[in-house]
């Protein structure tokens, strides 16, 4: 209750998802007080969700596998999270976009080798997006040479030199 109030509006605090009712009572120093409004109700929203902690890739991690799980802590109060993969901080030019997550993880598959990546998460509830994680960054393995193809002698050869060639295939990327 309060008693005293001058002019049409008050601001008040409230707690979060909470149903409150109200109603208001005019009263006058020369002729008195007015019947009770009607009663109104209205709830205030959920608490807006915490920006979530990012857990896997570390930041600037190196050697990181092409196929990587993405994994961040629980949030308070979130309902789905969001993911952001990019090759850029600001995010311009977003390569992973996943909404509506509604576990702490995400898979990605096929990441290009010898490149670095950003990544962020964002959590949502019914009162909006928590605003998104400060990104982190990690670099992708440099993947190994394929395997290589051998030529010489052939397999299971008979009766060879005792000083031999062994040769093989160039194999790309091999040192």
């Amino acid at each position: 209750d309060q008693v005293g109030l001058v002019g049409t509006s008050k601001t008040i605090f409230l707690e979060t998802d909470t149903k409150y009712y109200w109603r208001m009572k005019s009263t006058s120093t020369d002729n008195g007080s007015s019947d009770w409004s009607e009663v109104w109700s209205f709830g205030t929203g959920v608490q807006a969700a915490t920006i979530p902690e990012l857990n896997y890739p570390g930041d600037k991690a190196i050697n990181v596998a092409t196929d990587v799980e993405f994994t961040w802590k629980d949030a308070v109060g979130a309902a789905t999270y969001d993911l952001q993969v990019s090759r850029t901080a600001d995010f311009k030019n977003v390569l992973v976009n996943q909404s509506g997550l509604t576990v702490t993880s995400y898979k990605s598959t096929g990441l290009a080798a010898k490149e670095t990546y950003f990544w962020r998460v964002q959590s949502v509830n019914p009162s909006g997006a928590s605003g998104w994680s400060e990104p982190w960054s990690f670099t992708v393995i440099v993947a190994a040479p394929a395997t290589a193809k051998l030529l010489l002698p052939a397999n299971n050869a008979k009766n060879q030199l005792i000083a031999l060639s062994l040769k093989w295939e160039a194999v790309p990327d091999a040192d």
